[in-house]
């Protein structure tokens, strides 16, 4: 661990940082104003600080606490006549350093009073999402009537029914009114499982690290249908598979692969080629619990800390998905198996990772690109470990390499890259996936700048302290301002400040 900067020139950064937070400050869109910020306070934008702990409202329900390296951080969902506020909550985060609180209110605008009666069943509700659909509703049990605030659309709140769909084209949350059975409104929920089954074993695996294409060096692999001989025995790799309950199935600490038809071994050994189903679910825990295990050793021991549900080859499309509603990572089969090609694995799994540290993460457009940015930088990240540094032919800016080939025609094969010459605002589409090389190539800046390791660190701490509609603007102060207390409690290295400021300037993400 670094001791803390003392310099002249590092405090005047620091100040500088921490005017542009209180300048940036911004009023949340809910009825609820924040706590005002105090003069000096250098608190995260755009909420405010209090010297004691703030009083929680009594409209609201505590539904997860987090820590991380820089405090505490609690998320309240509003509740009205006994029911979740869609889009209300409310939110605490200590700065155990400077023993201040963050406050986020979003609270809607409720009148429990105007409330009509449902006149329509959960079971109703469920045949109008899933009508004239091949994939039927997944069952939830705890999808129940939830309250829709007021909107310019509809000047008075109602109840709604939440209904899950999970099929090959993604997960959903479809929000039915209670009264007249019109789907009024589609978003997603997150609901956190923890298992816990003894002590865990090592077992043994075969899988592609990252992937064929990077291990060989060969732009010019190709699926053909799963076939063993499309790829040579060279690209596999012998691993140790950790966590592992001594159940001799693929369900362990940190991930639990809930295929109907399971892998399972006496012994731990899933010594599997790519023809095999299992293999992809044995490449799919591989993944998740390296990445966990990632996150781990740079000092989060508090974040999607729980056994992952993994499902590969789960549809035929080529389409991968993390579902906040079940909390379950979705792996397709159409072209390149998507459990084969680990940065699918690290990139979805990076949503999981937002997902639990901030509630309802990605409501709002720009908030969807972080966390698309977010995951492919993760997914790059995790290939530094493996692949140690790019080539002209395989370089580590581009992500999925090995899926990209079933679909892309110019080399080398990438379904995008982290690397792009793309600023803000200038060439946000309104494509999430698109805009979200703008935060991901800041996020990569930083890694080739300051070291794999810090530049994470940063990333990951400052998702802690953002909202679920948070614009990338926010985001980036946020950002600066948790880079200025991670140099300043020698959490990373000196000069780390600096560098984040550099790369998120570079992008037009601060003034």
């Amino acid at each position: 661990m670094t001791t803390p900067l003392r310099s002249a020139a590092a405090v005047i950064a620091m100040l500088v940082i921490l005017a542009m937070v209180v300048a940036g400050h911004v009023a949340a869109t809910a009825h609820h104003a924040p706590v005002a910020a105090t003069s000096g306070s250098g608190v995260t934008p755009p909420s405010g600080a209090v010297g004691v702990a703030p009083h929680v409202p009594n409209d609201v329900r505590l539904v997860r606490t987090r820590r991380s390296l820089l405090g505490r951080h609690n998320w309240y969902r509003q509740v009205v006549d006994g029911h979740f506020v869609v889009g209300g909550w409310f939110a605490t985060h200590y700065d155990k350093f400077r023993k201040q609180y963050v406050i986020w209110d979003h609270r809607r605008d409720v009148n429990a009073t105007t409330l009509p009666q449902p006149r329509i069943t959960s079971e109703e509700a469920r045949s109008f999402v899933t009508r004239g659909t091949q994939s039927p509703a997944r069952r939830r049990t705890h999808v129940g009537l939830w309250v829709l605030a007021r909107s310019s659309h509809h000047p008075t709140p109602r109840l709604v029914y939440a209904v899950s769909t999970a099929d090959g084209h993604g997960a959903r949350t479809s929000y039915v009114d209670a009264v007249d059975g019109r789907i009024v409104k589609v978003v997603h929920s997150p609901a956190k499982t923890r298992v816990d089954q003894g002590p865990p074993v090592i077992g043994r695996g075969r899988v592609f690290d990252p992937n064929p294409v990077v291990r060989l060096q060969d732009q010019s692999l190709r699926d053909q249908g799963d076939a063993d001989s499309a790829v040579p025995r060279r690209a596999y790799t012998r691993v140790e598979l950790r966590g592992l309950y001594n159940a001799h199935q693929l369900v362990g600490r940190w991930v639990r692969i809930a295929n109907a038809h399971r892998a399972h071994s006496r012994s731990n050994t899933y010594l599997f080629n790519r023809s095999h189903p299992f293999f992809e679910q044995t490449s799919a825990y591989y993944g998740v619990h390296k990445q966990q295990a990632f996150l781990q050793s740079l000092g989060f021991h508090d974040v999607n800390a729980e056994s992952q549900e993994v499902v590969t080859n789960a549809f035929a499309n080529d389409n991968s998905y993390y579902d906040t509603q079940a909390d379950r990572i979705s792996l397709g089969s159409g072209g390149v198996d998507d459990a084969e090609d680990l940065e699918v694995v690290w990139h979805e799994y990076g949503h999981a990772i937002q997902s639990d540290q901030v509630i309802d993460f990605g409501r709002g457009r720009e908030a969807r690109s972080i966390g698309e940015g977010f995951g492919d930088y993760m997914a790059v990240a995790m290939s530094q470990g493996a692949q140690r540094r790019g080539t002209p032919r395989t370089p580590l800016a581009c992500v999925m390499d090995w899926d990209a080939t079933a679909y892309t025609v110019a080399e080398p094969h990438c379904l995008r890259r982290v690397d792009r010459d793309v600023v803000y605002p200038r060439d946000l589409t309104g494509s999430p996936h698109h805009d979200g090389g703008i935060w991901a190539r800041a996020l990569w800046d930083m890694n080739l700048r300051m070291g794999r390791a810090d530049a994470t660190r940063v990333a990951v701490e400052s998702n802690f302290w953002m909202h679920p509609n948070i614009s990338m603007p926010q985001g980036a102060r946020i950002m600066a301002w948790v880079a200025s207390r991670l140099t300043a409690t020698g959490l990373v290295a000196p000069g780390s400040l600096v560098q984040v400021r550099n790369a998120l300037l570079a992008r037009n993400l601060l003034p």
